[in-house]
């Protein structure tokens, strides 16, 4: 590309960007570009100018650093190619294609670690860390943070070494190991405050509050977020301080002061009315509104969350659209207002279905795509081999070429000899001249040789381009698809907010066939575990299925007992792919838990578990309080799976109901376990991922044996220590061999009063 052309390009791109961008430092960016006649100084200034489009088009961003590369390997700049690597990486970050960010910021690392670029390389770690703590794989992102931490810490660079503490903390907090979590936040918190970094200073006291609330200790999280909120509204922040005092209402309604709640939820309405932020209003309507709702104001509950519905469906938010409804259903049925319940009822499901039929479509789309994915990256290695071949063909040509070249010179030194001691002979003079003709026709065979290597090489790098492009358009496809899934699974930690549990979740792939489930019906929780057939694709294509299924059957059917729930399952699934022409045997297993909280039984705090289970089975372990011995118990599922085929509809999934003495009388299931009173009580939901791993030094399976001895283990922990366990033996045991399934465990602690 001519440099005027180029230039012409990048006006358009300002022109069309300036109002996302600063337009002060992208003008004198391009007229710096216009001026300057150095190779590395062009490098260096597209690659500041892509830096400034990686949030608003990273499109942009991508497309100069790519620029910036070809120019580098043109004139052999490392340090350019290190950080158009970098950008290039940037770019696709901010695309959500995490996977071709991560092969970026690899090679970005690469070259940095040669050119012994300590700054740098601590920066790519980082980078690297951060892909992998996006895509959930936290020992990885652990270890890369680490290594940047230690870099940083070699480098004496404060505000960067604050950074790492801060991420550090973070991966501790998503582990579920508060207190490590704590010390690297608070360490984080040191350093931002020796540098009166203000800003960093309320992101740190966020983070901490975040973890205290987390753990239930109010107090001290509203302390933190308190002065993270002094703090922003000495900057001025508003966006900020609406947030925060977000935060403290939340606080103030999770500890039952509600009039304090509603100042605060008051005071954050007010900034969004300001900041004119319509969908932060619909949320803070409805915050209000659930608050009203639980003082049983009932007027006022149903008049703010109109109000927000009617912002909701102006914008056309489905998502709020679909929370305000259920908000307005629930306080119309608590005021006795069955009609009037009923219509909310209506406009939830239509949301509901809306959201589901829109986010399914979609990910039908983007899923179909991955099929091709592993066809796609053998051509890539084919290629790749390929290539290989040709480099080493071309090596051995251009040796061949020096060997020639060699020799022709040592012949002519020779000729030249005989050429001066025989001039009078014309039989050496013969003999002369037919070695340089056959030294002549040999180099032009090599020459020859070597331009249709050239060609092919040519040929060969178009197509693995187009190959790769096709593959990184592929997986920004499956990357949207896992943010479906994402906003459908709900978040371990919105799980907490509802039970006292930890969830163990690794996908093999991008998106997963594993998934958990859970809803709350007054005093009955029902929490769901499957693992539908496969993984990626396929899998996670089965898990919307199900999700959708459940919703029917638990929200709309108001099904509520375990193998009831299995059963309808089975005839819905039925149903679904009864549309085939060919009966479909895929499905899923799985299990099923429902927990009733009993009052007034001997003045205790009581529990009734019911359950049933496809393929699933459960386990429970007791804890003594006075012993602290521990065992653990299991209960074996159906060995029939959920499928879409004819041949399981008619099976009945067996009912397991689990009590304390007391409560037996209420039950006639005659599968009733007897739970002792003076234990603490967890169970425990896996899919076969996790016994079906293989590992260790006997590269076998981990097997069920050996599940129930880590479950065995970790029971009479904390909730958060048992996730650690349970991590920690898993990748004990996994070392460097291949993941060869989703994972899925999760953990619940029953809080026993006594």
């Amino acid at each position: 590309m001519s440099k005027s052309v180029f230039l012409l390009i990048l006006c358009c791109f300002i022109a069309i960007y300036s109002h996302a961008q600063n337009k002060k430092i992208l003008d004198s960016l391009t007229v710096v570009y216009q001026n300057t006649t150095s190779d590395t100084s062009k490098i260096l200034i597209l690659l500041q100018i892509a830096f400034e489009y990686k949030r608003s088009n990273p499109d942009t961003c991508i497309a100069l650093a790519q620029k910036a590369l070809n120019l580098s390997e043109k004139a052999k700049y490392e340090h350019g190619k290190g950080e158009s690597y970098h950008h290039l990486g940037l770019g696709h970050d901010y695309k959500n294609a995490y996977p071709m960010a991560l092969d970026y910021f690899q090679k970005s690392l690469a070259i940095k670690t040669r050119l012994k670029d300590k700054q740098g390389a601590s920066k790519s770690l980082n980078n690297i860390g951060i892909i992998y703590d996006i895509q959930g794989n936290y020992p990885l992102a652990l270890a890369y943070f680490q290594k940047s931490l230690k870099m940083r810490e070699e480098l004496g660079d404060k505000v960067l070494i604050a950074a790492s503490l801060n991420n550090i903390g973070g991966i501790y907090d998503m582990l579920g190991n508060y207190p490590l979590a704590l010390e690297y936040h608070q360490k984080s918190l040191k350093l931002k405050e020796e540098l009166h970094d203000l800003r960093g200073i309320a992101i740190s006291f966020n983070n901490i509050g975040s973890i205290y609330e987390i753990q239930r200790k109010y107090a001290i999280a509203l302390t933190y977020y308190k002065k993270s909120l002094k703090i922003k509204e000495q900057q001025g922040d508003k966006q900020g301080i609406s947030a925060s005092l977000n935060n403290i209402g939340g606080i103030y309604d999770l500890q039952g002061n509600y009039d304090l709640a509603l100042e605060y939820h008051q005071k954050s309405l007010q900034l969004k009315e300001e900041l004119n932020d319509r969908l932060g209003l619909t949320h803070s309507f409805n915050s209000l509104a659930q608050v009203y709702q639980k003082q049983k104001d009932y007027n006022k509950s149903i008049a703010y969350a109109q109000k927000g519905l009617e912002i909701a469906q102006k914008i056309e938010a489905l998502a709020e659209i679909q929370a305000i409804s259920q908000t307005l259903y629930t306080t119309c049925k608590l005021k006795g207002d069955y009609a009037q319940a009923l219509q909310y009822h209506e406009l939830y499901k239509t949301a509901n279905d809306s959201l589901f039929s829109v986010e399914k479509n979609t990910a039908i789309e983007s899923l179909e795509a991955k099929t091709n994915i592993e066809r796609k990256e053998k051509e890539i290695a084919i290629l790749n081999k390929n290539q290989e071949i040709l480099e080493t063909a071309k090596t051995f040509q251009q040796r061949i070429n020096y060997l020639v070249l060699a020799a022709l010179g040592a012949v002519l030194v020779l000729a030249y000899f005989i050429y001066r001691s025989r001039q009078q002979e014309k039989t050496a003079k013969e003999e002369t001249q037919q070695i340089n003709e056959e030294l002549r026709t040999i180099l032009l065979t090599v020459n020859e040789q070597k331009d249709k290597i050239e060609q092919t090489l040519a040929i060969v790098n178009s197509q693995k381009t187009i190959i790769e492009q096709k593959n990184e358009n592929i997986i920004a496809s499956i990357n949207y698809a896992l943010r479906i899934q994402n906003a459908i699974i709900p978040k371990e930690t919105e799980l907490q907010k509802h039970l006292d549990c930890f969830v163990f979740f690794r996908p093999l792939d991008i998106v997963s066939g594993d998934f958990y489930w859970f809803a709350e019906k007054e005093n009955t929780k029902i929490l769901v575990v499957g693992d539908c057939t496969g993984h990626g694709v396929s899998g996670a294509f089965m898990t919307m299925i199900a999700n959708d299924l459940l919703n029917q059957i638990v929200q709309n059917y108001e099904i509520h007992q375990p193998d009831v729930i299995l059963n309808q399952m089975q005839v819905l699934l039925h149903k679904v792919f009864a549309v085939s022409e060919q009966e479909i045997a895929d499905g899923m297993d799985m299990a099923v838990i429902v927990i009733q909280t009993l009052q007034g039984l001997e003045d205790l705090v009581r529990f009734r578990v019911a359950y049933s289970g496809a393929k699933i089975p459960l386990y429970w372990a007791t804890t003594n309080r006075e012993t602290q011995q521990t065992e653990l118990h299991e209960i074996k599922a159906d060995r029939i799976a959920l499928t879409g085929g004819q041949q399981n509809v008619a099976h009945q999934y067996t009912l397991h109901t689990l009590g304390y003495q007391a409560v037996r009388a209420d039950t006639d299931n005659e599968n009733f376990v007897t739970m002792p009173q003076n234990a603490e009580v967890n169970f425990y939901l896996c899919s076969d991922g996790y016994q079906d791993q293989f590992g260790s030094e006997t590269k076998k399976k981990l097997l069920s044996a050996n599940l129930k001895k880590i479950l065995l283990e970790a029971a009479p922990l904390p909730i958060a220590q048992q996730k650690m366990m349970v991590s920690e033996k898993f990748y004990e045991w996994k070392r460097d061999y291949k993941q060869i399934d989703d994972v899925l465990v999760v953990g619940v602690k029953l809080q026993v009063s006594h």
